[in-house]
């Protein structure tokens, strides 16, 4: 699958950003995030039907992922179908990199 990082039309959740942040907010729980300040870059792809897949942390393996990149892996995975980007008017897989600042 090729999968793009520049697109004429990104790939966009359901109800803009707002929506987005919203359902981090109620999906992302880890108990010590007040304790410490981190930056995560979760990164995955929107696929052509909107789904999100292969989910991680940018630049790290599953094996090296802290105990909060765990719990945002898990909760990014819970999210709901996305409007998918497009390119030169087809609807084409987009490779989405969101950072988390806690």
């Amino acid at each position: 699958m090729n999968v793009f990082t520049q697109v004429d039309h990104m790939p966009e959740y359901p109800g803009g950003q707002v929506a987005l942040a919203k359902f981090l907010v109620k999906n992302f729980r880890y108990p010590e995030q007040e304790l410490s300040q981190f930056t995560f870059f979760c990164r995955f792809v929107i696929d052509t039907t909107g789904k999100v897949i292969a989910v991680g942390i940018l630049n790290k393996s599953p094996a090296d992922y802290s105990p909060a990149e765990r719990v945002l892996v898990k909760a990014v995975n819970k999210m709901p179908r996305w409007k998918p980007g497009s390119c030169a008017g087809r609807i084409v897989p987009v490779l989405f990199v969101l950072p988390l600042r806690l």
